[in-house]
């Protein structure tokens, strides 16, 4: 019989090769619990409960929960149907955005996007051995995976759209306020907990006003086909 836990409300089942929520997953809870709206995209999903607990609110029209480990998509597909809001979800396996740039259609675009990367610095020696290490492996720095989902991200976000971001001081919260600010979002701090080796925090961001009003209006075809 698989084990299963009530985490924060959730029923959840849980899976030896998935991230089993912890601190920082209810933080993000919180965070979604308080700020998810629109069309939400729970990046890195694990047992979904970003993505389950945004489901619940009624200002939440759908969900996409994404993760590259296989076993947390299946999980998250349980779980949501243990939480009763399978029907406002869908689940796909991808590596960040990689499933929602496709070439051939425009990128898919969301009114949140909640994201808790693998945050911890990682020598080769301390890797987790399986999928799980997906979920804890940052890299030497620790921003391997975070510094790609920067890179990007705004492109599916919805104008006044929110991001989510959990993040921890072993590998530089202050460093991803600054290049978020950098790229005209207001940075606050949501909530945070603080433990004798690291403080983790779940960074709310959301493109400033001003900034919205500067992108280019879309130009008129000064040079239209014959018009029947």
């Amino acid at each position: 019989m698989e084990p299963r836990t009530n985490f924060m409300g959730l029923d959840l089942a849980l899976c030896p090769d998935v991230y089993e929520p912890s601190d920082d997953s209810e933080l993000m809870v919180e965070a979604a619990r308080k700020y998810s709206f629109g069309k939400v995209l729970d990046l890195g999903c694990a047992t979904g409960i970003f993505g389950i607990a945004s489901a619940q609110k009624k200002e939440v029209s759908s969900v996409v929960c994404a993760d590259l480990n296989p076993a947390a998509v299946e999980l998250a597909k349980k779980n949501a149907v243990l939480n009763g809001v399978e029907k406002k979800i869908s689940f796909i396996q991808t590596d960040l955005f990689s499933a929602f740039s496709s070439s051939s259609k425009p990128k898919e675009k969301f009114d949140v996007i909640g994201f808790n990367p693998p945050y911890l610095p990682t020598t080769p020696a301390e890797k987790v051995h399986g999928t799980l290490n997906l979920a804890f492996d940052g890299g030497k720095s620790g921003r391997k995976i975070t510094d790609k989902f920067l890179s990007g991200f705004e492109k599916h976000l919805n104008s006044g759209g929110i991001l989510i971001l959990l993040q921890s001081s072993l590998s530089g919260v202050e460093k991803t306020t600054v290049v978020l600010e950098k790229k005209g979002f207001a940075v606050g701090k949501f909530a945070s907990r603080r433990f004798f080796f690291e403080e983790i925090a779940v960074l709310v961001a959301r493109k400033r006003p001003e900034d919205e009003k500067k992108k280019p209006r879309a130009r008129r075809d000064l040079n239209p086909g014959p018009t029947t």
